[in-house]
């Protein structure tokens, strides 16, 4: 057997897994937070403060954690947005991840990478417009 034969049949078993599927929910969803976030000019540090946690922790939230119903709700609630579970056709979602799964890595870097660009920028614009005595821990006011 070819591997590309054998690639196709590892990946028609993993379409029938749960984990598979709740792979792709998180990963959809991680993808929809940090649209809003870039959107919004709102850094990982915000997000913590709005939800009243750590950043640590919601560093491990956007780099793909296990979410309950009420932590997504939480994330989406801290952002200004709500949370809406839909069902799809699994043949119509799987098109697409075949599309996603199939990309060159240089597309598919720089589609998941996008969102998270925009927001480096606008943390980027909003430093600059920040006084320089108010970003340098420590200083001294000027005379």
């Amino acid at each position: 057997m070819k591997l590309a034969e054998k690639l196709a049949k590892a990946l028609e078993e993993a379409r029938g897994s749960v984990e598979y599927w709740q792979d792709i929910a998180e990963t959809d969803f991680t993808r929809d937070l940090h649209d809003r976030m870039a959107k919004l000019g709102i850094s990982q540090g915000e997000l913590a403060r709005r939800m009243g946690t750590s950043r640590p922790y919601v560093t491990k939230l956007l780099d793909g954690g296990n979410f309950t119903l009420h932590t997504m709700v939480k994330l989406a609630m801290a952002l200004d947005a709500v949370v809406r579970v839909r069902l799809e056709g699994k043949e119509e979602r799987a098109e697409e991840q075949t599309e996603i799964e199939t990309a060159t890595p240089e597309k598919a870097q720089n589609e998941w990478l996008a969102p998270v660009r925009s927001a480096e920028m606008g943390i980027t614009r909003a430093a600059e417009r920040t006084p320089r005595t108010a970003r340098t821990k420590g200083s001294r006011k000027a005379s």
